[in-house]
């Protein structure tokens, strides 16, 4: 059985520990001295053999992770590994106490620790620790990262019973301890840690690559189910056939509007709310409303509130990730929309909420407006041609254009009385 590590308490308090800062500054720590397979050291110390390219090259960086492949000499280890959904993955880690093998220094109180985190995100960060009480440092950690590449989130779920430790036998024979304890318990995953040795996980392990060994276990990726939700609108003008995103209608006609939701996510989602605002012009007609999906095949006409158009909008239920509703209702052109001298396009949104943000979609009724009569323009006066004179030349002009206005004036009168 796969699941999420029951003891996440201990996880926590195994992140807890005293080398948990350092861990989170470096991928492995602490500084220490290193050696050479041909210069081993002259104390207890694990993993600080830099050229140990036949096993895992530099020790420091002892904690690794492939794809589960089923065949050991097929698995890829790696610092970074991509994760896919339900995919299983290995995680190794390296133990090594250098101290070289005619010194006869046996390592006491040998024991692993695992942290595991059961947080999701887009990157989880698995951290390794050694421990023996008679090593210098007495603990060294590294650490291993996964990570999703389409930027979902996903957490690592230990497989039940799949930690192990291995080691060589002097014979040559490989050998396989479980770290599992009872009902599923490990220690391994908690501040207790887990005892290692060499013949017996008595803690035990003498110094040289020949008393070498590995724990590994088996995890799971778990993405997070993510929401979704698709809505749809449809109009068409009563009596008509074919549904589309628009129409063209006149004053008095009868609009139908179908909308099409459905949960295209991958969590359950409960009481959905479909709401339809409704533009100036258009007038709901009351117990329109149909709702068809699994639970009302028959769509309840009459039965469904009108509240579609309101503020709150209708509840239209709970839906499991594919599953969907139509719903109907009608509305009438108002009659002032065509008594307006231009025409009118008339936007009907509908919005769908399944608990996990709003969506909406839109569709458009065209009304033609009336034709209206066209006010004659004021003609504009033309302006001058040329600037008026100013000089004494003008004046004089003015005064011999007034002069024959006065004489004209004169001939006038004399000619009517005569």
């Amino acid at each position: 059985m796969n699941k999420i590590l029951k003891a996440s308490a201990g996880i926590v308090a195994a992140a807890a520990i005293t080398v948990t800062s350092a861990i989170s500054a470096f991928a492995w720590g602490p500084s220490r001295p290193t050696f050479t397979l041909a210069k081993p050291s002259s104390y207890i110390t694990f993993n600080s053999i830099t050229d140990n390219n036949k096993e895992v090259g530099d020790e420091r960086y002892f904690v690794s992770a492939s794809p589960y492949t089923g065949n050991a000499a097929n698995n890829k280890w790696t610092d970074s590994t991509t994760v896919e959904d339900g995919k299983e993955y290995v995680v190794r880690m390296y133990v090594h106490n250098n101290a070289g093998s005619n010194l006869n220094l046996i390592a006491e109180n040998v024991r692993a620790y695992i942290v595991l985190p059961t947080t999701t995100g887009t990157a989880v960060t698995v951290s390794g620790k050694i421990y023996a009480s008679n090593a210098n440092p007495t603990t060294v950690w590294d650490d291993t990262t996964f990570k999703s590449t389409d930027g979902k989130k996903f957490n690592l779920a230990y497989v039940d019973g799949s930690a192990k430790y291995y080691n060589t036998a002097k014979n040559g024979t490989l050998r396989t301890f479980s770290l599992d304890g009872l009902n599923d318990s490990n220690d391994l995953f908690t501040d207790k840690g887990k005892l290692l040795g060499y013949d017996a996980m008595d803690g035990k392990i003498p110094g040289c690559i020949e008393y070498s060994g590995y724990v590994t276990f088996h995890v799971k990726a778990q993405f997070e189910a993510v929401p979704g939700t698709t809505v749809t609108k449809e109009v068409q003008v009563d009596g008509a056939q074919a549904w589309s995103e628009s129409v063209t209608a006149k004053a008095g006609d009868k609009i139908n509007y179908r909308i099409h939701f459905k949960n295209s996510g991958e969590v359950a989602m409960k009481n959905v709310l479909i709401r339809d605002i409704l533009p100036a012009g258009l007038t709901y007609v009351k117990g329109s409303t149909e709702v068809y999906n699994e639970k009302n095949p028959d769509g309840g006409k009459g039965k469904i509130s009108d509240n579609i158009v309101s503020g709150t909008g209708i509840n239209i239920g709970d839906y499991s990730p594919g599953a969907g509703a139509w719903i109907y209702f009608s509305a009438t052109v108002d009659k002032s929309v065509s008594e307006k001298c231009n025409n009118s396009i008339l936007w009907n949104v509908v919005q769908a909420n399944g608990g996990y943000g709003t969506q909406e979609a839109k569709a458009a009724v065209g009304v033609t407006g009336k034709v209206c009569k066209e006010e004659p323009e004021t003609p504009k006066p033309t302006p001058p041609t040329t600037l008026p004179k100013t000089g004494p030349g003008a004046v004089a002009g003015a005064i011999v254009g007034a002069g024959s206005l006065v004489t004209a004036g004169a001939y006038y009168i004399i000619s009517r009385k005569k």
